[in-house]
């Protein structure tokens, strides 16, 4: 048999009365096979959000003071908790499947001093693989640009012990191209032309404590980027040429115009941005891009051409290089803008 366990004693000395009181308080687990006491309790219940069932096992492990807290730990070691937990489930919900083996989180907390250890353990009946990429992926249209833009919204995550549940997350994310899964679902979903793939938007959350790496990011598809960038955007303001008016105050107070017999200067601006992932100086590339740009809107861009202006600035980011740009020409008459 087993003896009982002393946890806890105090003492009270009375001199007035000559009185001395010892108390002390002892457990003992008639069933035990040691002194080591192991308590614990469970709690199964139905997840509505996600459709399965999760089960929480915790409790503690009570060792006496000459206990040596390496025993503790091997009897815990040798628990199974995956069977206490499944039996335990099945007792609440007869006839549903197995919780899976590999438990979700785990969370042991050691009192040296009082010789203790507390656990907690959770699983559910998700068997899906040990990494799991949970995400929403989103579908815009813009009616005045006709644009769709595509968001996706996820988190890797996994199961096991937070070292394993990191390492595990981690290497899928490494892996994982999240551009192919959101282009995957806007083509099979039949909407037409192309992604562009550089993102519009891309950030990620990492979370080691919960071993999970949480995505944000966009695309749209937009007309395909010129060759050599990822990304090059631009807009264009034409101003028409058009006959110089003067107004001219009359002796009864009303103005009139007078026509000046001359056409103000039409002006074409081309200005917006571009990005190339190689770390070189592609200031020519874009002007010659803005040059072909131009040719689509003026039948003879040197024909009565009046002034020039042209700006590229170049800036080094951590992802390439980026370039802003602004490119005008003034022309005598209106015939050459198409």
């Amino acid at each position: 048999m087993v003896a009982p366990c002393l946890k806890q004693q105090s003492e009270n000395i009375d001199r007035f009365n000559n009185t001395y009181e010892i108390t002390e308080v002892y457990t003992w687990n008639k069933y035990a096979t040691s002194s080591i006491i192991v308590k614990y309790s469970t709690e199964s219940q139905y997840e509505e959000e996600n459709g399965f069932y999760s089960v929480q096992i915790g409790g503690t492990i009570e060792g006496c003071p000459d206990d040596s807290i390496e025993n503790i730990r091997n009897v815990y070691k040798s628990l199974d908790l995956y069977s206490i937990a499944n039996y335990e489930f099945h007792k609440s919900f007869p006839g549903a499947i197995n919780i899976n083996p590999e438990f979700l989180s785990d969370e042991i907390t050691e009192n040296t001093d009082k010789r203790t250890l507390s656990f907690s353990r959770s699983y559910d009946t998700d068997l899906r693989a040990p990494v799991m990429f949970d995400y929403e992926i989103n579908i815009e249209y813009d009616v005045l640009s006709d644009i769709y833009s595509v968001s996706l919204n996820g988190t890797v995550r996994s199961r096991n012990s937070q070292k394993v549940k990191w390492e595990r997350v981690l290497s899928y994310y490494e892996t994982v191209n999240i551009f192919n899964i959101v282009n995957n679902f806007y083509i099979g979903n039949g909407y037409p032309y192309q992604l562009v793939s550089y993102p519009l938007s891309y950030s990620v959350t990492e979370n080691k404590f919960a071993g999970e790496i949480s995505i944000q990011a966009s695309w749209d598809n937009r007309l395909y980027p010129n060759a050599g960038f990822e990304d090059f955007n631009y807009t264009i303001d034409v101003e028409p040429s058009v006959n110089q008016l003067l107004p001219i105050p009359t002796i009864c107070g009303i103005y009139t115009l007078l026509d000046l017999n001359s056409l103000k200067r039409a002006k074409i601006t081309v200005n917006g941005e571009a990005f190339s992932l190689a770390n070189i100086d592609k200031s020519n590339s874009v002007r010659t891009i803005i040059k072909s740009i131009l040719n689509q809107y003026i039948q003879n861009p040197s024909y009565n051409r009046v002034t020039k202006s042209d700006s590229v600035t170049k800036s080094t980011t951590a992802q390439g290089m980026k370039y802003n740009f602004e490119y005008s020409q003034s022309y005598r008459g209106n015939e050459f803008i198409a």
